[in-house]
């Protein structure tokens, strides 16, 4: 199991790749979203916002979310440092997104630009 500070870190390696890359933020700039973190052996939630173009984490956020990502810590945390392709443990029923089919495109898209293949 992930500690919470483990879970946060990946969180913050994603957000901090993603505001890396300039293109990703401009190819994102009108496509804003709510997405929330469900940790399955943890209470804590999170919360990753985005704004025209840009990313922020956030705990415990009241916004209502476009998307729900939900794992336990390991794979939750794996997914986010790019350790873990999410297709595996999305297809075995580990990782879900609940959402409309185009934003999970969207965020498996910005996943696979941030970690590469």
């Amino acid at each position: 199991m992930a500690t919470v500070e483990e879970v946060r870190e990946s969180l913050r390696a994603f957000q901090t790749n993603y505001l890396g890359n300039t293109r990703l933020q401009e190819m994102n700039r009108g496509w804003d979203r709510v997405i929330r973190i469900e940790v399955e052996d943890h209470p804590d939630v999170f919360t990753l916002i985005l704004e025209n173009g840009e990313l922020r984490l956030e705990e415990q956020s009241g916004r209502k979310p476009h998307m729900v990502v939900r794992g336990d810590s390991e794979i939750v945390t794996g997914v986010f440092f790019g350790e873990l392709a999410p297709t595996e443990p999305y297809l075995k029923g580990e990782l879900t997104v609940s959402g409309s089919q185009e934003d999970v495109l969207r965020l498996d898209f910005i996943s696979l630009m941030i970690w590469g293949a």
